[in-house]
């Protein structure tokens, strides 16, 4: 039997398919889940940091078994095919040197996001992280002094909401950035102005902070 049909973790490899480049068969999680910061949650007042980045659209968390929380924006990039989920800029000059100098060799992604949930990594929403968050105990400074494993952990947790986000803004800036570096424009000289005089830089805005 094929071994396309087991998940990663349950295939049997001889050196010559092990060498094989190990994207071919990924759901390209690098090229969706972009890393914020990494976090750790020891104290009521972390779990309440990561309770208040649950709250925003396209925000997904990760626990770790080492204790290291990550929070991720949800954003497929945009020279990902989504029906082939590959790269659309591979190889080429326009491909993002992140990209190039990524090692797929020690990726994390293909671990955390292909395949069933495994002990090495958990992926909460609010609601998942409202069941963990149940499943704690604090003593008299709020520290956490007792909680599950992650085998428990992962038994207890509702399957992960389908996500329901608008669309991503338009980053307008990055685009006028990307069309003035190709077409060689120089940038615009910033205005300047007192304190006193200073602009009010919410005045253009569409108010994301604010709405979401």
């Amino acid at each position: 039997m094929s071994n396309e049909k087991f998940p990663a973790s349950h295939r049997r490899l001889g050196l010559n398919d092990a060498l094989q480049q190990p994207c071919t068969d990924c759901s390209a999680g690098c090229c969706i889940y972009v890393p914020l910061r990494d976090f750790v949650v020891r104290e009521l007042t972390e779990l309440d940091y990561a309770r208040y980045l649950l709250n925003f659209d396209r925000i997904e968390i990760t626990l770790h078994a080492s204790g290291m929380w990550r929070a991720h924006y949800v954003q497929p990039c945009r020279h990902l095919d989504l029906q082939t989920l590959r790269c659309g800029v591979h190889g080429t000059d326009r491909q993002p040197l992140t990209c190039k100098a990524f090692n797929a060799w020690q990726c994390s992604y293909k671990r955390i996001y292909d395949g069933p949930e495994s002990s090495e990594a958990i992926r909460l929403d609010a609601r998942r992280l409202e069941v963990y968050s149940q499943m704690l105990e604090f003593d008299g400074y709020r520290r956490i002094i007792a909680g599950p494993d992650m085998d428990s952990l992962r038994a207890e947790l509702p399957p992960l909401m389908e996500p329901d986000w608008p669309p991503a803004p338009p980053s307008t800036i990055l685009s006028q950035w990307i069309r003035e570096t190709q077409e060689g424009v120089e940038p615009p000289i910033p205005d300047e102005y007192g304190f006193q005089q200073r602009p009010d830089p919410c005045q253009s805005c569409s108010a994301w902070c604010c709405t979401r």
